[in-house]
């Protein structure tokens, strides 16, 4: 079930995390400020249109944009289909991820299955997740250190 509340909740999230203005979002992503002015403060829920466009170039799912009980990445087949590929190619690359995360993890190689499967951890995105400024201890923020892994 959609949730204007929830969708308003996740966008403000979304502006935070990419350390946007209102403006500056609107402007970037072709929204009406009044719109988006709309979406922010749960007076309305955001057109389907804009959630698909906005989910494609954020790799969200558009569905829990609009609030919806989903994940908020999109499932790896629907990434594959979009590129497309067939059904056949994104099951196979399902099985290879399968087949790589029963690997040990080898010292050294960050994309060995250790790496991803770290307790506490989970893979989001082969393209740095961290779009906000907070230092890690090393003086750089997590996106100047590329960091792909967000704190579960």
């Amino acid at each position: 079930m959609l949730s204007i509340k929830k969708s308003s909740e996740r966008l403000n999230l979304i502006l935070m995390e990419n350390s946007m203005t209102p403006t500056e979002f609107a402007h970037t992503y072709d929204i009406s400020k009044s719109a988006l002015s709309n979406y922010l403060n749960g007076k309305s829920l955001i057109r389907r249109d804009k959630a698909e466009s906005l989910g494609e170039r954020l790799n969200i799912d558009p569905e829990w944009l609009m609030g919806g009980d989903v994940s908020r990445m999109p499932l790896l087949h629907d990434a594959a289909d979009s590129g497309n590929a067939s059904s056949d190619n994104s099951e196979a690359f399902g099985e290879n991820l399968i087949s790589e995360g029963s690997r040990e993890h080898t010292e050294g190689d960050p994309l060995s299955a250790g790496a991803f499967l770290s307790p506490g951890f989970t893979v989001v995105h082969p393209v740095p997740y961290a779009q906000f400024s907070s230092t890690s201890g090393t003086g750089r923020s997590r996106r100047e250190s590329n960091i792909p892994y967000r704190r579960t």
